[in-house]
């Protein structure tokens, strides 16, 4: 749609509309989505492109960051349609471009716009009278024509210099591998800035890549030892689990949930007792420390780089970890990561409690060990040798039919975080407690059990788009051999007016075959998409029952122990990371629901083109029947009739199916949102009186 197409409609639309809309979240979904889709060019739904609610740090966020990889193109701000756009939002934005680094901003209420760039304002806008050099610069914003310095104010030598801080830095990060960001961007700029600092020099020639592995899904007993790391833990033994590595001497335990909390750079700044009790290290001696402090040989460089590409991103990652102890001993955790408003991250780990998975990731980390273990000895560094492992990551999964890793994690989370549940004796109770602690205990068991509905209509669902998709399937090979008649049809050994008898039913089937079969078409193509959002959802909704429950754990723990206060403020962290889930569960129920809408409307169309054609072609074969034919002509009636049958029982059951998945509780997410801002609130009373 060209972008002066794509505003009119925007501007009817704002007519139309802005009377009904008087709120930011409204606005954002009425007037910014479709002005990012179909003004920017850019796919809303689509995490790679555009990440919601994008945190900066300091408590603040952008409500659209749209990248490209790791570089961020635009940050949006959205204020109420009813409003005008302020000054305190504009600052907001610009302390955003600053922090990430963004090209351009803009603040946005669906009428009017505000544009900068480099954190300078370059132009304004009403959507309803854009001036030529407006539209002009929005298509060097969209995504078909985006240019990265177009409103560059900065000289041609500072545009340079920056260019060749940048490539020292990329040389110095590669070169000092474990060197402090801060230290490295000092570094670049001290060396740029040298007189007669011209070009960096060259990179080596890099070695060759090896080829992938061919190393067995099932590794040896000895875990690999990769030459930066410590050698690994003898204190292990094998036991009768049939799992691929030596098992932990201590197992955690299904009700002990633990969490903790690090900065931007991975230093450690929180934690609760039993993470504590379980690396043997004093909390003395973890706060401060850099997380990878409990990092085991045993996982892979690939994962921790998957990890935080996806961190990068603003998806949450859950894995199999292996963490190692003070005393030289480890143990086995499936852990959440995720990236906290404060622009630090929290960690929540559990046991895990679905063997046949963990085997799987045993099989699969012992051969990313081995492939990285080929690069460094191939000359290649750690950080390099882990990206491209992350790659060969990809590929194990999909050998396995894994589209990718994120694909892989929104099965396993919620398999574990059910699988735990049923070990466990559930959420802490304390009938005695009093105080803001009690308060927030109770407000989390009210949220675990609205989340409790939610969390076992998900496996249903995942149930009915597999038979939506199966059903599907069979329609169109159903479909396919009614088309492989209409090439024998003009063959038939029969002639006069019994030829058009036969003909006429035949070519009003074909034609209206041919015309449902565009919305066939589109509903096998929004069928895995429905798929996808199932599943992300149910990820979603298992990653806000664990948070919860990690709460609830901490919050009897700091009952437990009133004299705890060193671990006060993790409760805020806490709560921020439900509170950002729960948001992300929102915002994902919504795309799973207009996905679904969608696909209810196809196969209401496909149901609807094939009823009067299908009840034609019914009456045919009846007619057909008591007709004396050749064996040719009775056999294309055969398969006429037998594929009619087949086609209609397929829309019938995809119509049973779609009906049970419109029939499925419509969850009011309201009443959590309500209980986890009670709980915030509690949690801050707490941190501000501890």
């Amino acid at each position: 749609m060209a972008i002066e197409q794509a505003l009119s409609k925007q501007a009817e639309k704002v007519r139309e509309l802005k009377p009904f809309i008087d709120s930011t979240v409204a606005t954002k979904t009425t007037f910014l989505m479709p002005f990012v889709n179909n003004v920017l060019g850019y796919d809303v739904s689509d995490p790679r492109e555009v990440r919601p609610e994008y945190p900066v740090g300091n408590g603040e966020s952008v409500d659209f960051a749209i990248v490209d990889g790791s570089d961020f193109r635009i940050l949006m701000l959205c204020e109420s349609i009813q409003h005008s756009l302020s000054s305190m939002r504009r600052d907001q934005l610009v302390r955003a471009i600053h922090a990430l680094g963004a090209d351009y901003g803009i603040l946005g209420n669906g009428e009017f716009f505000e544009v900068f760039a480099k954190g300078e304002p370059v132009f304004n806008f009403n959507v309803a009278q854009p001036p030529s050099h407006v539209i002009t610069g929005l298509k060097k914003l969209s995504k078909a024509n985006y240019e990265n310095d177009y409103f560059a104010s900065a000289s041609q030598s500072s545009a340079q210099n920056d260019e060749l801080v940048s490539a020292i830095r990329d040389l110095l990060a590669s070169d000092l591998q474990s060197a402090d960001p801060e230290l490295v961007d000092f570094l670049a700029a001290k060396l740029a800035a040298r007189k007669g600092a011209a070009q960096p020099a060259a990179q080596p020639a890099q070695p060759q890549v090896p080829a992938m592995a061919n190393t067995a899904m099932v590794p040896v007993d000895a875990p690999v030892t990769i030459d930066y790391e410590p050698t690994p833990p003898t204190n292990a033994h094998i036991d009768d689990s049939g799992m691929p590595w030596v098992a932990p001497r201590r197992k955690v335990q299904p009700d002990e949930v633990f969490f903790s909390t690090t900065d931007a750079r991975g230093v450690i700044q929180e934690a609760n007792n039993v993470f504590v009790d379980l690396s043997h290290y004093s909390r003395a001696e973890l706060i401060g420390a850099p997380h990878n402090i409990i990092r085991h040989p045993d996982i892979p460089g690939a994962l921790f780089h998957t990890m935080w590409s996806a961190l990068e991103q603003g998806i949450p990652f859950a894995g199999y970890m292996r963490n190692a102890t003070a005393d030289g001993g480890f143990y086995d955790v499936y852990a959440t990561v995720t990236k906290l408003e404060n622009g630090g991250y929290l960690s929540v780990r559990i046991t895990p409690s679905v063997d046949e998975n963990w085997a799987l990731a045993q099989g699969i980390y012992t051969t990313l060990s081995d492939y990285e273990k080929q690069l460094k000895d191939s000359g290649y560094n750690r950080r390099t040798a882990a990206s491209q492992g992350a790659e060969h990551l990809t590929e194990l999964l999909n050998q396995l039919g894994i589209e990718d890793y994120e694909h892989l994690q929104w099965s396993q989370l919620p398999d574990e975080v059910a699988a735990r549940e049923a070990r466990s004796s559930g959420l802490p109770q304390r009938p005695n407690a009093t105080g803001l602690l009690d308060d927030i205990l109770r407000a989390t068991h009210a949220t675990y059990n609205e989340l409790n509905a939610w969390m076992q209509e998900q496996d249903t669902i995942v149930d009915l788009i597999s038979s939506l998709a199966m059903t599907d399937q069979r329609l169109h090979e159903e479909i396919q051999a009614a088309v492989s008649v209409s090439g024998r049809m003009n063959t038939l050994d029969v002639t006069g007016p019994e030829r058009e008898v036969l003909l006429i039913p035949l070519r009003v089937w074909m034609n209206m075959h041919s015309l449902a079969n565009d919305y066939l078409e589109e509903l096998r193509e929004l069928l895995p998409k429905l798929a996808n959002a199932g599943s992300k959802t149910r990820f979603h909704v298992a990653l806000a029952r664990l948070h919860t429950t990690m709460v609830a754990m901490f919050a009897a723990e700091l009952i437990d122990t009133p004299m705890s206060t060193h671990s006060a403020p993790a409760i805020r962290d806490l709560c921020s990371a439900l509170r950002q889930t729960l948001r992300e569960l929102d915002d994902q129920a919504f795309e799973y629901n207009r996905v679904k809408n969608r696909v209810s409307n196809r196969i209401r169309s496909v149901k609807s083109i094939m009823e009067v054609p299908y009840s034609l072609i019914v009456d045919w074969a009846r007619e057909t029947r008591s007709r004396a034919f050749t064996s040719a002509t009775e056999e294309l009636v055969h398969t006429v009739s037998n594929s009619a049958d087949g086609a209609a029982t397929a829309i019938s059951e995809l119509a049973s199916l779609v009906q049970r998945l419109d029939s499925g509780v419509v969850h009011d997410i309201s009443r959590v949102r309500d209980l986890v801002l009670h709980i915030d609130l509690a949690a801050k009373q707490y941190q501000d009186t501890h």
